[in-house]
């Protein structure tokens, strides 16, 4: 294992999550819709045994079609709220009568009789000319992709939902740009981002971890990971690691951190098929703190797991499927030194199977863990919850059909600032991810009752591939998507409030998104794709 600080030699280590802070809605606009589903779906819950957690009252749903917060504008319209009338006479009788609009008459020495037509004499085109006259240039002209003030934005009034509203002021969710990375030959196959607090002189950096192609000797794939700073990120790196296993490549594939602090874990798959086909791989999981040094690193040669979640609350949860894609998956939890306290094996039965793709723990330890119930003739994936005790105990379990779709496939789970819980996913209805809508739901964390179900579909032709969640901070979540249409891509990142309306819907070039942070100073929206991160304003 090597570690690069600086120009000094360290160990090995890890890396992600987020932490909650305080936006502020404002004004967006959107380009997809947005649905309650709620009423008429069922939930089946099997309660076995009471949560440890604290029970939950969640809101109701309001069955309303979710609205966004609309700017009304009026543009190149001069609003006149006081009329009055003017004559000015040089000695002659003269008369002036006004319809109410703003007249002036002038006489020039004979009796004259001047009459308004109605019209505004001081304006011609509809538009405020009021500048114009002083300065005698061009008012700016907001949809021409010129920003001029008082012009906030200008991006030719193309394209809704990208930050720059229909009147040329910045609304929520606006893009930043990319982060700038130490070193742009190394943004590619990027996986993850954990959060650093304070970590240099009260500034916020960062975890960044990827897959580095041919990094062996051997042409080996290894783990990479490296610190940035936040928001810049174009700081040189104080430290990176490069981490191959022996013969094998070592896949960083999941990360997470404590709330608050700068200890981090990352759990990837050690790839065994290329010296033994068949075999997939198995688990590794790793310690590292924000200085690069590294408290622990274990291969668990006997689960063959390939990691789809990790989250961390004083101990570490993570689920993963069979790595060579056989039948089984599991719930895992590990205490902070990375040992291994106990394994759960998902629910099999007749004709079905479970996956497991997202997994989430509370400040009590309890442990939810999220997944679809998949036919094994490929008609029908549902909904499936559980939540399992500190000792690894089932609480409840709960499956749900879609109320729209034949097939939804959950892509996280969280437990949210008021400790609901919240889940994504992809709802679709043919065999393949065609024409998918993203799907997102409200449970209590006491015994799995749902409490809204809402879909948003995206503009026509397009479909949605649902990505991670991170916690907002008044109970709602923060949600990354890809988006396709034919050979196009592009990113767009939700910020929904916890009754499941869409404050804001953004989107820019990009594709999958594979981690999502919510972090601060400042407060900012951070989406890894597999070849950049990008940022939006939480506000």
């Amino acid at each position: 294992m090597s570690i690069g600080y600086r120009s000094t030699a360290i160990l090995f280590g890890g890396l992600l999550t987020a932490c909650p802070s305080q936006p502020v809605p404002g004004d967006t606009e959107t380009d997809g819709t947005a649905t309650d589903t709620s009423s008429g779906s069922e939930t089946t819950s099997n309660e076995t045994t009471p949560t440890t957690g604290e029970p939950t009252t969640t809101g109701s749903t309001t069955g309303d079609t979710t609205t966004e917060g609309d700017s009304s504008t009026t543009e190149g319209v001069s609003a006149t709220t006081t009329e009055e009338t003017t004559s000015t006479s040089t000695g002659e009788e003269t008369t002036s009568t006004s319809t109410g609009e703003d007249t002036t008459s002038t006489s020039t020495g004979e009796d004259t009789t001047s009459t308004s037509t109605g019209e505004d004499t001081s304006t011609s085109t509809g538009e405020d000319t009021s500048s114009t006259s002083e300065t005698g240039g061009d008012p700016p002209e907001c949809g021409d992709g010129v920003v001029e003030a008082p012009e906030e934005c200008d991006d030719g009034n193309n394209e809704p939902d990208d930050g720059c509203l229909a009147d040329c002021k910045i609304g929520m969710g606006v893009p930043v740009g990319p982060v700038e990375l130490p070193d742009p030959d190394g943004a590619e196959d990027l996986c993850c981002i954990v959060p650093l607090p304070g970590w240099f002189l009260d500034q916020s950096g960062a975890i960044v971890a990827r897959t580095a192609q041919d990094a062996g000797p051997e042409g080996q794939e290894a783990a990479h990971l490296f610190q940035i700073a936040l928001p810049s990120g174009n700081d040189p790196a104080f430290w990176d690691i490069v981490e191959w296993a022996g013969e094998h490549g070592r896949l960083p594939l999941q990360a997470g951190s404590p709330p608050g602090e700068s200890r981090m874990f990352v759990a990837g798959l050690v790839d065994t098929e290329a010296q033994m086909p068949g075999s997939g791989g198995h688990l590794w999981l790793a310690n590292a703190h924000g200085d690069g040094s590294t408290e622990f690193l274990h291969d668990f040669e006997d689960l063959p797991v390939a990691p789809t979640d990790l989250a961390v609350n004083g101990d570490i949860a993570v689920v993963g499927n069979h790595a060579a894609g056989e039948p089984g998956a599991w719930v895992l939890r590990f205490d902070g030194s990375g040992a291994l306290m106990w394994q759960h094996d998902a629910p099999v039965g007749v004709g079905w199977s479970i996956r497991y793709r997202g997994v989430a723990i509370d400040a009590e330890g309890v442990i939810y863990a999220v997944g679809e119930r998949h036919a094994d003739d490929s008609s029908s994936d549902q909904l499936f919850i559980e939540a399992l005790s500190p000792a690894g105990v089932v609480l409840w379990e709960v499956t749900q059909a879609s109320p729209t779709h034949m097939h939804a496939l959950p892509s996280d789970v969280i437990v949210t600032a008021d400790g609901a819980l919240a889940v994504v996913m992809s709802q679709f209805d043919a065999d393949v991810l065609e024409d998918s809508i993203l799907g997102y739901a409200r449970f209590t964390a006491d015994a799995g009752a749902q409490t809204w179900w809402k879909d948003w579909t995206p503009p026509d032709g397009w479909s949605v591939r649902a990505g991670p969640a991170d916690v907002e901070p008044f109970g709602g979540l923060f949600v990354g998507v890809g988006e396709h249409e034919g050979g196009m891509s592009r990113t767009r990142v939700f910020r929904i409030d916890k009754d499941g309306a869409v404050l804001w819907a953004t989107k820019q070039p990009g594709g999958d998104v594979r981690d999502l942070l919510f972090f601060g100073p400042p407060e900012r929206i951070y989406a890894v794709t597999k070849d950049a991160i990008l940022q939006y304003d939480s506000w």
